[in-house]
Order: structure tokens, then C-alpha cells, then sequence
């Protein structure tokens, strides 16, 4: 009799707020529309910057704050997790 194998999820493709324990002042957690991560300075400033400085088009992505889809005006900082999601659309 062949062994057992247990499956495999990943996570990043779930639709789960990223959670890790975070303190104050800890660098902004982002994760890209291709599941990667990034850190950068936790600075306050707008969504939209953020996105413009990652090189990503606010018109072609949602993005998560904490688990909460936010307008791009929204701001983000500190230890805050965003999680951001390409989204595809055509007539």
C-alpha cells in the first residue's frame, strides 16, 4: 500500500486578511497581485501614493486594509497590511 500525501493550500490565493503579529512603528506589510510580499517604511500617506510608487494603476486593482477593501484616498501606514488585488474586466 503507497503512502498517504497530505494536501497543500496556500494561503495567498485565499481570501483572507493577512494577519501576523505586528507591533507599532514595524514597516507596512503588502501583499503584490502575484502573491509576493513586500515591507516599506510604515510613513502615513494615501493608498493611491502607494500604489503609483509600486509602479501599479489604481484604476486596475482593489486593495485591502487590514482585511477591509478601502478607497485608494484612504490612507495606510505604521503596521498597517495591505493586500492588493488585480482585478480583470472587459465588455
Amino acid at each position: 500500500m503507497g503512502s498517504l500525501t497530505r494536501p497543500t493550500i496556500s494561503i495567498l490565493h485565499q481570501n483572507l486578511p493577512v494577519s501576523r503579529c505586528r507591533n507599532k512603528g514595524d514597516k507596512m506589510l503588502i501583499v503584490l497581485p502575484d502573491g509576493s510580499r513586500s515591507e516599506i517604511a510604515g510613513n502615513e500617506e494615501s493608498i493611491e501614493n502607494i500604489l503609483k510608487k509600486l509602479g501599479l494603476n489604481p484604476e486596475e486593482v482593489i486593495v485591502a486594509k487590514n482585511g477591509k477593501i478601502v478607497p485608494e484616498e484612504e490612507t495606510a501606514g505604521g503596521s498597517d497590511e495591505l493586500k492588493i488585488v488585480r482585478f480583470v474586466h472587459g465588455g
